[in-house]
């Protein structure tokens, strides 16, 4: 590699950084381009697909999972294509709009994904060790994914404020990028604040979700032992297995019993 011999060694130093960079770019760059490409239309086919199963517990947790993937993958998928300049994407919003838009719809959606998680594991787990409060409280799928999409968006608010468009050199021309704004914060308090973010979007929501699903399957309760209650599959009661410990009879005789 050729290098002008005017050159100074921090210059040097700056254009092999900078070269190294843009190789990055460019892998990264196709990586989201692939990975979109394949992810985005499967998002879609699930979505068609999981319409069999509107009945299950699960469905409008795993459907509101898919929808914050899918704007995620999304935003991160347009701001790619828009940052190779392509005419579809150029001149329709300022750079400063972009980065604290795009900003805004990707720590959303990632905090609602990750956090919809826990709350369909935590359904669950309350499902199964206390089936019956938790059939009397009477607490909705479709409730608790609007609290958790309001709490979302209020918890990332701070995005637009903070974050903005950065020149690399003393104009545009020299390239720009998206970070958060020196101007408002100290550098300190940034890595704090940077630090309390992945926290809670992806370090807690991981560990209670694992907690929550372990502990269906370690965890030991008296519901789940034999002298409490016997539980039946929906096969069984279906075909009626000999082995069955449940026996369906006429609705007179259990009122005749009853009476006795």
């Amino acid at each position: 590699m050729s290098h002008d011999p005017n050159q100074t060694e921090e210059e040097l130093l700056k254009t092999q950084f900078f070269k190294e960079w843009q190789s990055t770019s460019e892998l990264l760059y196709y990586t989201v381009i692939c990975v979109s490409v394949v992810t985005l239309p499967a998002l879609i086919f699930m979505f068609i697909l999981l319409r069999k199963y509107k009945k299950s517990n699960y469905y409008h947790f795993l459907c509101s999972i898919m929808a914050g993937n899918f704007v995620l993958l999304a935003t991160i998928f347009s701001n790619v294509l828009s940052d190779r300049n392509v005419a579809f994407f150029t001149g329709i919003l300022p750079g400063v709009v972009v980065c604290k838009l795009s900003a805004f719809l990707v720590n959303t959606s990632s905090f609602f994904v990750h956090w919809a998680w826990v709350s369909m594991y935590v359904q669950r787990f309350l499902h199964v060790f206390f089936p019956l409060r938790a059939h009397r409280a009477g607490v909705k799928s479709k409730d608790i994914i609007l609290v958790l999409f309001a709490l979302s968006v209020i918890s990332q608010l701070w995005s637009p404020i903070l974050i903005t468009e950065i020149s690399l050199g003393a104009d545009e021309s020299s390239g720009t990028y998206c970070a958060e704004d020196p101007k408002i914060f100290g550098e300190s308090t940034l890595k704090y604040l940077i630090f309390f973010e992945c926290f809670m979007t992806f370090f807690l929501p991981f560990v209670l979700t694992v907690v929550a699903d372990f502990s269906v399957l370690i965890m030991r309760n008296p519901c789940t032992q034999k002298k409490a209650f016997t539980v039946i599959s929906a096969d069984e009661i279906v075909h009626q297995d000999e082995k069955s410990p449940l026996k369906i009879v006429h609705k007179s005789k259990i009122m005749v019993s009853y009476l006795l």
